[in-house]
């Protein structure tokens, strides 16, 4: 049995994205200590689901198809930025999303996971905590400066619309990680 790394997402739009790179650009410049995120891989996950038998990918395309059609698109809108755990003992760095109206993000989440759950996924235990993935700190005593800029970012108002859940391959290779999309599953319109 084959598997692979696999996790269901939002992808960004082209706006997003080259704002995520420009403020990222200001972070690499005030030092390392940080592993950046590429700009091309960075998305919005709804569930990691981690090492799955390929055969799998068609019960999960069912499961989320099923999601999907109680669904509308909405819009996602980028808010602020942070550090988890935080910003004093940064381990990732973070820009949050936020939806709207309210509450589809979360409900659609929720949904996804009761479903998989049923797949013999387990459940989320975390909170949900909607954000796109900057960068992992891999030295944190190079990053105070980091911690500042993020900290006091202002997200450029840009809305992006949520209009298909990817079920995406991750390939982990040196140079980072490698996204393939698997299926993609519209939501209503």
């Amino acid at each position: 049995m084959s598997k692979i790394r696999a996790f269901l997402c939002f992808e960004l739009d082209d706006a997003v994205k080259s704002a995520l790179a420009l403020f990222q650009k200001q972070l690499r410049a005030l030092g390392s200590g940080v592993s950046w995120s590429r700009i091309d891989g960075i998305h919005l996950t709804i569930k990691f689901l981690g090492d799955i038998e390929e055969q799998s990918v068609d019960d999960i395309e069912t499961k989320i198809s099923a999601v999907a059609r109680s669904h509308s698109a909405f819009t996602l809108r980028l808010t602020h930025a942070g550090a988890f755990p935080n910003l004093n003992r940064p381990r990732v760095y973070w820009v949050g999303v936020v939806d709207e109206p309210s509450g589809r993000l979360l409900s659609l989440q929720k949904e996804a996971d009761a479903a998989l759950t049923q797949l013999g996924f387990e459940a989320e235990q975390r909170p949900f905590s909607p954000h796109l993935t900057l960068g992992r700190v891999k030295n944190p005593g190079y990053v105070a400066d980091i911690s500042r800029m993020v900290g006091s970012y202002e997200a450029p108002s840009l809305e992006f619309a949520a209009t298909e859940i990817v079920l995406m391959k991750s390939d982990l290779k040196p140079t980072g990680a490698v996204y393939t999309p698997l299926f993609k599953i519209a939501l209503l319109s």
